[in-house]
């Protein structure tokens, strides 16, 4: 039938009739085999609008379970581009609205890996109308639109967004969803109803609120509001017990120690660029207190090096918190306070192989002029140690230029604010 009707108006309709066909007989792979071949991909949504409500579901159903099936995310894209467009074809009473948010949430996050920010920020706005407000999908693509805009350099847009997430999202009301009335003696009771679904939710909440938490101290501290982003710290805090939703005694340690070590991080680097040398120095020992702990329970629960790589970043905010401890309560001008610097940098190999040069430096009588440009390990960590040897030599601009060269890094994301530290 095709190849008599092979050109022109009446072969193109033909064409679109033996499409509508194989649809509506629910042979969707003859369906999707023949729109490959004759160039009616364009034409699928008009073709779905001409079958029933049951066989469009139908064609749906088997849509989603071959994007949870494609290996490529080519493919896996043309499908999701497909189904957010015929699902609206359904009555709204049809409509699946959970799925059809999930799809765009997951097309929108394809869609900003190969740098379309602008189409996947449309896609999870219609995800944020179409869903109400406190469901799942609708936190998560409030959350990914945020994120969104962060990497594509909105960052005024995206403090805005983080800090409505917040207004709108806090446990109590996630867990409202999940509670009842019932009758006890007489009296009515709300009482909640945390099966394993309701706490998977609450427990993805947790993890975005302590997230977005730590967005918001980034972009507070990039805008020089360093008293707003020191309340986020402890705001963060106060929250802890309430998002850290861990399994196992050990997990829940773990990361707990995890939150101290970056907030009390931020802490002494915040108090310092407000000029309270003391209030930081509190912090960095604080921090140092919880790093050792951290490596404690590091090494007690896992032995193997592979498994230790997994902790690396942990690792790095350890190193970062004993360093900035110890610079901010030795001088470097005294040969005996450097040789307890130059201990610390040796019993953690923070330098990698550089390490043992460096240390052997420092407990010197007198610093050599020069020291190496880079270092194998902790680049970061070993341009705030140089800076700290200028600073003390009274050399406030080589201080600050080198820390003007600290990179951005996102288990450390407070060093780089280091360059702006009054200096006197």
């Amino acid at each position: 039938v095709a190849d008599r009707f092979a050109s022109g108006v009446y072969g193109r309709k033909a064409r679109l009739q033996i499409a509508l066909q194989y649809f509506e007989s629910g042979d969707f792979n003859k369906f999707k085999e023949f729109v490959g071949m004759n160039a009616l991909s364009r034409d699928v949504e008009n073709i779905a609008a001409e079958v029933a409500v049951a066989v469009l579901k139908k064609y749906l159903e088997s849509e989603f379970a071959a994007i949870e099936g494609a290996v490529s995310l080519e493919e896996k894209e043309k499908r999701l581009r497909e189904v957010v467009v015929l699902e609206k074809k359904l009555p709204l009473k049809e409509q699946n609205l959970k799925r059809l948010a999930s799809a765009r949430i997951e097309l929108a996050e394809l869609l900003s890996k190969r740098g379309e920010v602008k189409e996947a920020a449309r896609q999870l706005r219609l995800v944020i109308g179409e869903t109400a407000q406190m469901s799942y999908e609708a936190m998560k693509a409030h959350f990914r639109l945020a994120m969104a805009m962060v990497e594509s350099g909105e960052k005024r847009d995206a403090l805005v967004m983080f800090e409505e997430w917040l207004r709108i999202y806090e446990r109590s009301k996630i867990e409202a969803q999940f509670t009842e009335e019932v009758t006890v003696r007489g009296q009515i009771i709300r009482k909640a109803r945390l099966d394993e679904r309701a706490w998977a939710l609450i427990k993805a909440f947790a993890d975005m609120r302590r997230e977005v938490q730590r967005q918001i101290l980034c972009l507070y501290a990039e805008s020089e509001r360093y008293g707003d982003a020191l309340s986020v710290t402890y705001t963060a805090e106060e929250e802890r017990n309430l998002l850290l939703l861990e399994s196992s005694p050990a997990a829940l340690k773990l990361a707990t120690y995890s939150d101290s070590l970056y907030l009390t991080l931020w802490r002494g680097v915040l108090l310092t660029l407000l000029d309270d040398r003391e209030g930081a120095k509190m912090h960095f020992a604080r921090s140092a207190e919880v790093a050792l702990a951290l490596r404690s329970l590091l090494s007690s629960e896992i032995s193997e090096e592979s498994g230790k790589k997994m902790y690396q970043s942990l690792l790095t905010q350890a190193d970062a918190a004993e360093l900035l401890h110890t610079l901010s309560t030795f001088k470097l001008e005294n040969l005996d306070e450097r040789k307890k610097v130059a201990r610390l940098i040796r019993s953690r190999l923070m330098f990698g192989s550089d390490t043992e040069t460096l240390a052997e430096a420092l407990s010197q009588q007198e610093l050599p002029p020069t020291f190496p440009a880079t270092v194998s390990k902790n680049q970061n960590l070993y341009l705030v140690l140089l800076a700290t040897m200028l600073e003390q030599s009274d050399n406030p601009q080589g201080a600050r230029a080198l820390l003007m060269q600290i990179k951005e890094d996102e288990s450390l994301p407070m060093l780089r604010h280091l360059s702006k530290v009054k200096r006197h």
